[in-house]
């Protein structure tokens, strides 16, 4: 794996490189920054209470390059991401993560050409991440890879269509007892803005999704039409809503009753045979999507309100829904202090095996400060509490879990190297 990603890293510099050498009009520059991160963790796998959950404590190591290259009408930027986290006492958790990111575009008078590569190659735990259904008590280790061309073309001065495209594949590796599944997925999409009035923003999309992962498909169709709205020079609201239609396919492996063998007359014993046979599963149905958004910039910050209902697949490859509502205030507070709150509740719901639902909801509390020590030194400091609520589902997992985490982090900025 190491070789790909310096494969990965070298074909993006490499890019750069090429799309730079023709013209001799070219600004393109190297960015690097390195930092290490304490970390505090009260309960970082959620565990409950009987399964004596035991604190930890992490050291996060990393280190980013970016290079980028651009002109008038093109730019390309190629970033790599670094990460080492080392935790005590449980060291079953640790993990070395890479993340390579490819964004270019290309913009005529009319047209605009982009293209979107990311490559990841991380371990995941269940309670650090908002969009994951499921318990892990140990690293997941997952690559995925998307890419993602589109085109965006004015109409006129006032309409742009963009049409799009997507492939996503995710790797997952075996581990006994966690259901993920590997998967791909293809999606194409078309889009349509029109600035009606100077506030005015109007926006519709229709986007088509074929999913496939191991003994599972899952196609379904997205559509949505929404506006954005800007009540003052500093306050914008938006609103979008529409639905989703899906149609899946599940292949499940049972074993079915064929009678009774005799093994014994005196005295007379039958044992029942059983046939294993696959049973193929098939359901469509009808979902809302809906999106909601308000932004109040000010002077020295803005406050942003976020909504979303979706439904998408989740890592053991059946469709969930999930409500999030995220609350983020932003500030300034002095020339070199920043500071940030974050608010956000996540409801999850998925099928089981049986027919019903299995819920979850997190809540989630985060606040971050940010110092400029220096030009090129960064202090930052966060906290962070979690709580889930697994509901009375009955066994090992269930009733609420809740973590406390505290995070302070040294940056450090290189200077950029001016090509």
């Amino acid at each position: 794996m190491r070789g790909t990603i310096q494969r990965l890293a070298w074909a993006g510099v490499g890019l750069g490189m090429a799309v730079a050498r023709p013209s001799f009009g070219v600004d393109w520059h190297l960015e690097a920054a390195a930092s290490v991160s304490q970390q505090y963790h009260s309960n970082i796998q959620l565990l409950p209470d009987r399964l004596n959950p035991e604190a930890v404590f992490g050291t996060d190591l990393g280190f980013t390059t970016q290079l980028v290259a651009a002109e008038p009408h093109w730019q390309v930027k190629s970033r790599a991401r670094l990460q080492n986290l080392f935790y005590t006492p449980i060291d079953a958790i640790d993990t070395q993560n890479q993340y390579l990111d490819l964004d270019a575009h290309y913009a005529t008078e009319r047209s605009r050409w982009a293209l979107t590569v990311n490559h990841t190659d991380d371990a995941l735990l269940s309670s650090q991440s908002d969009v994951l259904v499921g318990i892990v008590l140990t690293r997941v280790q997952r690559a995925e890879t998307t890419v993602a061309p589109s085109w965006t073309y004015a109409l006129d001065e006032r309409t742009r269509l963009t049409l799009g495209y997507a492939y996503q594949a995710s790797d997952y590796e075996a581990r006994a007892g966690f259901a993920f599944v590997s998967s791909t997925a293809h999606t194409a999409s078309s889009g349509l803005e029109h600035q009606l009035t100077e506030r005015l923003l109007l926006s519709g999309t229709l986007a088509y999704t074929a999913y496939r992962a191991d003994r599972r498909a899952i196609d379904y169709l997205n559509a949505l039409a929404g506006f954005q709205y800007a009540l003052t020079e500093t306050l914008e609201v938006g609103v979008s809503g529409g639905g989703q239609f899906s149609d899946s396919e599940t292949q499940l492996e049972t074993l079915r009753l064929d009678g009774f063998q005799i093994v014994s007359l005196d005295p007379l014993l039958l044992v029942p045979v059983t046939v294993r046979e696959t049973v193929t599963l098939k359901d469509r149905q009808f979902g809302p999507l809906v999106t909601a958004s308000a932004r109040q910039r000010f002077d020295t910050g803005d406050v942003e309100l976020n909504y979303a209902h979706q439904i998408s697949p989740s890592i053991n490859g059946t469709l969930f829904e999930s409500d999030r509502v995220t609350v983020t205030a932003r500030r300034q507070v002095s020339e070199r202090l920043n500071a940030a709150l974050n608010l956000s509740y996540t409801d999850q719901s998925l099928p089981d095996a049986n027919g019903d639902r299995l819920t979850q909801a997190y809540y989630r509390i985060g606040g971050d400060l940010s110092y400029a020590v220096t030009e090129r030194w960064r202090l930052g400091a966060s906290y962070q509490y979690t709580l889930r609520d697994l509901g009375e589902r009955g066994g090992l997992f269930s009733g609420r879990q809740e973590a406390h985490a505290v995070f302070v982090t040294l940056k450090y900025d290189f200077d950029p190297f001016q090509f």
